[in-house]
């Protein structure tokens, strides 16, 4: 075993050339599904609600992806970031030169070799291909899962070869360990064992298996199934989110076929990444046609014969073909799923591509002294290419704009694309376009319910009341369990005026959402206007307990307290909405009013002098300034505040009927 000095120039050299490749990636911001992990889900937001990732889906009842551990380190990402996205991306690319440092480790282990353990390592670190799942915040699963997968097989590397029990059950365990974490990052890990299989096979001798069956009285691969079965069985039963399977649109036979389509699609990203983007999709073929027949099997043929000769040249190459299949097997659309093509699945199977390709180059190196400079070129500019391309690809990912520009010129059907183009206008105040993209939307598929409350969004925007209700409405039919289209519907009703309705519509989402933040917020704002002060503290009480970050939340929950006369309490609230938000005016106008309640007109001052700083034009915070002038004793002053209103507001009732009262000198 190489000495650990000797290894380090070779660990700092990979730090150096990653960080050098994603060192542009630390000034992106949020994009795409990062909004919905990070900016707008509470469960992230405190540690009392960990446990919620582990009993629901990823995107909370909306999905199938059952993740806990890239939602945990969401969490502590907030508790030291907020929501600063430089700190999201550091986390990516520190995880990624993690997984890059544990395929040196693990080549290394494999082929006594640091020069292939050192190549490796960077023909996989620096592969733009990678960028979907590093430089994209919400990718992180796959550096996740492929990590706590490697540390699993070098644990167990380390468990064959540990020369005392006590530290041979140790590995194991850990190994065992690592692989649960793996399982829990992401559910393509559950081919590991088939890995770890493979893996003994090549690498590990009689002698060493023999002493681990001695020492764990059980067979290594034991564990791995027990649990592997156990997370099956709990994930077709109390972990199935989406009630069964997903519903397979193709024959096998078709979905064969376009998984042969893909292998070819994904080598040829591998060797040739020159347009990557998301939204790939690999079209399926109804007929099974000669020519796709001859070219499926010609592929075939020529993979199994190419394999049989890389296996006469050397085993740890052979294993990289073994490793890129096995890893890639579940994404290959066998099994039916939402999608049958994705760049970032590449994530886990370019670990047996990195190793295949420089054990063979080594092979050659080795062999044939007249052939090195030309390999030594033919590395050096592909890593320089990998390098480059992984820089300029980072800028795609800059911000929501960019993101779905490229990806729309590139897959201008995908409906994802076009419905987050129109989200985008929304947000820009363009609402005719982005009506414009969302009815698009729904032209390739009128029952999306995401794009029918799209457009009843765009459609309330533009003042279109009914008109939005009706697309809420549709979105609800469209899909019963869909609480943001309830939520939206009771906006609406508030909008009409019909509060018992928005009441029942909030309860709906809520139902369906307990975590909703909005729909407890807006439900207890409904109450509060009904004057149910008891039920408003209720939901407001439930929305911090959610997210005891929301200073609307808090502030709210102060004006229900100041209505049912606990002014400390309320004050204790506005104070904390301060704390979170300092720059809104009214969290010290409602301060300001629950100290003059109490005749602490001095603090009610200072806080209602804040508010008018923050908000000049609003007349609230001068004639509450007049009254608590007014009750110190100080007429002249008071008189001047309600003056001032006066100048912003001539008509308004309230200065000119304290001004026009006989009682003041």
């Amino acid at each position: 075993m190489p000495r650990k000095s000797g290894l380090k120039p070779y660990v700092l050299l990979i730090i150096f050339f990653i960080l050098a490749a994603y060192s542009n990636s630390f000034s992106n911001g949020f994009v795409w599904d990062d909004g919905y992990l990070i900016l707008r889900n509470p469960a992230i937001m405190t540690w009392r609600f960990a446990w919620v990732h582990f009993v629901l889906d990823l995107y909370q009842s909306f999905s199938n992806y059952y993740r806990p551990v890239q939602m945990i380190s969401y969490m502590a990402d907030f508790s030291l970031w907020r929501f600063d996205a430089f700190g999201y991306h550091l986390t990516n690319v520190f995880l990624h030169i993690m997984v890059s440092l544990s395929v040196f480790f693990l080549f290394n282990m494999m082929t006594r070799d640091r020069r292939i353990a050192f190549f490796g390592a960077l023909f996989y670190g620096l592969h733009p291909a990678h960028t979907a799942a590093v430089t994209y915040i919400a990718g992180r699963a796959d550096p996740l899962a492929a990590l706590f997968s490697l540390l699993s097989v070098i644990l167990l590397h380390l468990h064959f070869n540990a020369g005392k029990r006590t530290f041979s059950v140790l590995f194991y365990a850990l190994s065992v360990g690592a692989f649960l974490t793996a399982l829990l990052s992401k559910e393509l890990a559950l081919v590991l064992p088939a890995v770890i299989l493979a893996y003994s096979a090549f690498f590990v001798s009689d002698v060493d298996k023999e002493r681990s069956r001695r020492y764990l009285r059980l067979h290594y691969i034991s564990a791995f199934l027990v649990i592997l079965g156990v997370y099956m069985v709990l994930r077709v039963t109390a972990l199935d989110f989406q009630n069964g399977a997903v519903i397979a649109r193709q024959a096998l036979y078709v979905r064969a076929i376009a998984s042969v389509k893909a292998i070819a699609a994904y080598l040829g990203i591998i060797f040739m990444p020159v347009k990557l983007h998301m939204e790939r999709d690999i079209a399926y073929t109804a007929s099974l046609s000669v020519s796709a027949l001859v070219l499926s099997s010609c592929f075939i043929a020529s993979t199994i014969w190419l394999a049989s000769k890389i296996k006469k040249i050397s085993y740890p190459a052979f294993f990289g073909i073994i490793f890129f299949f096995i890893t890639l097997f579940p994404v290959l659309n066998i099994y039916p799923l939402h999608n049958n093509f994705a760049e970032h699945w590449l994530y886990m199977p370019m670990i047996g591509v990195s190793l295949s390709v420089i054990c063979l180059i080594a092979k050659l190196w080795d062999s044939r002294k007249i052939t090195r400079p030309f390999l030594g070129a033919i590395l050096v500019l592909y890593l320089v290419f990998f390098s480059a391309r992984t820089f300029v690809r980072n800028f795609d990912w800059r911000d929501e704009l960019t993101i779905y520009t490229h990806t729309y010129r590139n897959s201008p059907s995908s409906i994802k694309m076009i419905n987050n183009l129109g989200n985008l206008y929304n947000a820009s105040g363009d609402f005719a376009k982005a009506a414009v993209f969302h009815k698009k939307a729904l032209e390739i598929n009128p029952k999306e319910h995401k794009t029918l409350l799209n457009l009843g969004i765009d459609y309330e925007a533009m003042g279109l009341i009914e008109e939005a209700f009706a697309q809420y409405r549709a979105s609800a039919f469209s899909r019963p369990d869909y609480a943001k289209a309830y939520f939206h519907m009771g906006n609406i009703h508030v909008k009409r005026g019909k509060l018992s309705e928005a009441v029942s519509s909030y309860l709906v989402a809520i139902k369906l959402d307990k975590f909703f933040l909005a729909s407890h917020t807006n439900l207890g704002n409904t109450y509060f206007a009904m004057g149910d002060y008891i039920s408003a503290k209720r939901e407001y009480d439930e929305a911090i307990a959610i997210n005891p970050y929301s200073a609307r939340a808090r502030n709210n929950l102060g004006s229900a307290l100041t209505r049912l006369g606990i002014y400390d309490e309320a004050i204790a609230e506005y104070r904390k909405a301060i704390g979170l938000d300092p720059d809104d005016w009214e969290y010290y106008l409602n301060l300001g009013a629950a100290y003059g309640e109490l005749s602490i007109f001095d603090d009610a001052i200072e806080m209602l002098t804040r508010a008018h700083q923050l908000n000049p034009g609003s007349v609230d915070p001068l004639i509450n300034l007049g009254v608590a002038y007014y009750y110190i004793g100080n007429i002249e002053l008071a008189k001047n505040e309600w003056e001032k209103a006066l100048l912003i507001d001539p008509d308004n009732p309230i200065a000119l009927a304290y001004l026009s009262d006989r009682s003041l000198p």
